[in-house]
């Protein structure tokens, strides 16, 4: 696309006379290094806290039920942790807390960068996402002579801006595929939080941990607990044909998600207490199971604790011997069984607090 053509786009939506970038600031960043940042809600949270919005991270992922959600796809190489489409989240956490989000497909990348720059004009952050995996990026601003978007990638600590020419063979995806989707946030900071409908929480957190065998989202995806004898069983077969590093690989990746969204939902019911007897034990066994999580980590620190790289070796080590992955097995199945009393108790709660 000739920047010619672009700018003809940006001149009529009268974005292209600004000589210094616009970036909203005020967006938290949450990443894996602090043991927090779902790919999804992480992004979201922070897009909603540069618009003023007060909603919690616990919250927003509580309410959007990613903080219950698990899924494993076992077989011989090809398995893995994945999550729902974007959409299905993003939909229901903006509604619980009264802001919504609107997809403009267009046809041409001049047009998908004029509603980009348009939006961040208005103080209004978009998202943008890394491929099918969902690793979500904020775009907080753009620059109208170099058309960069200023970005910030969740999957790292640190706080500076990532930058980015908008062209077809560099745009983010899937603003580089066509239809071109642009993803905009609206809310009113001065607005009260809605009443979360604790009702509706409680049904996605008990679905999500009884989803039927026989209903296999996504293809062959295992959920809810299911998905951890799943995991428990593809450890116990020995490595894949891809070798125990992609073993190694996908445990971690599938603990990491874990503890996030179990810590989230911990949290929130400790928070909400006071609503229903069941929910502090909801969250004591959340946090058990958090704890449990993490000590998939220190099992396998074999003397090297806090030397990440160190870990990954003792744990490649570990999972070449039939103990090894017999250990760690067991831990996922100490895990599912915290996560088991959880439920039940929300099942509980969800008895009495659900509507008729």
């Amino acid at each position: 696309m000739e920047r010619s053509v672009i700018a003809v786009c940006l001149a009529f939506c009268s974005v292209t006379g600004r000589a210094e970038p616009v970036i909203i600031e005020g967006g938290p960043r949450l990443s894996y290094e602090d043991g927090r940042g779902s790919q999804q809600m992480a992004p979201l949270w922070s897009a909603l806290q540069a618009m003023g919005c007060p909603v919690s991270y616990e919250e927003l992922m509580v309410a959007s039920g990613n903080a219950f959600q698990f899924g494993w796809l076992p077989g011989a190489y090809d398995y893995a942790a994945i999550d729902l489409t974007p959409q299905d989240h993003f939909r229901t956490a903006t509604e619980a807390i009264g802001a919504r989000i609107e997809w403009r497909s267009h046809t041409y990348d001049a047009a998908a960068y004029a509603t980009i720059s348009a939006s961040l004009d208005e103080g209004r952050p978009c998202l943008t996402w890394r491929g099918w995996t969902l690793g979500a990026r904020v775009i907080l601003g753009h620059d109208p002579d170099t058309w960069e978007l200023y970005m910030r990638d969740f999957a790292k600590a640190t706080p500076e801006y990532d930058t980015m020419e908008f062209s077809v063979p560099t745009a983010p995806p899937p603003l580089k595929r066509p239809p071109q989707e642009v993803l905009l946030l609206w809310c009113d900071p001065g607005a009260p939080l809605p009443e979360l409908d604790l009702p509706l929480i409680l049904e996605r957190a008990v679905m999500y941990a009884d989803w039927p065998l026989d209903n296999k989202l996504c293809g062959q995806h295992l959920f809810g607990l299911a998905a951890y004898d799943a995991w428990a069983e593809t450890l116990r077969a020995g490595p894949d044909a891809a070798g125990t590093p992609t073993d190694v690989q996908i445990t971690l990746y599938a603990v990491r998600t874990l503890v996030d969204s179990r810590q989230a939902a911990a949290r929130f019911f400790q928070d909400y207490a006071a609503v229903h007897e069941a929910f502090p034990v909801a969250a004591e066994h959340y946090a058990a199971e958090v704890n449990r999580l993490r000590a998939v980590y220190t099992a396998f620190e074999r003397g090297a604790p806090g030397d990440w790289m160190a870990m990954v070796k003792a744990m490649e080590a570990a999972l070449e011997d039939p103990a090894g992955r017999e250990e760690m097995a067991a831990l996922i199945e100490a895990v599912k069984a915290e996560e088991v009393q959880a439920v039940d108790a929300l099942r509980e709660a969800l008895a009495d607090l659900g509507a008729p």
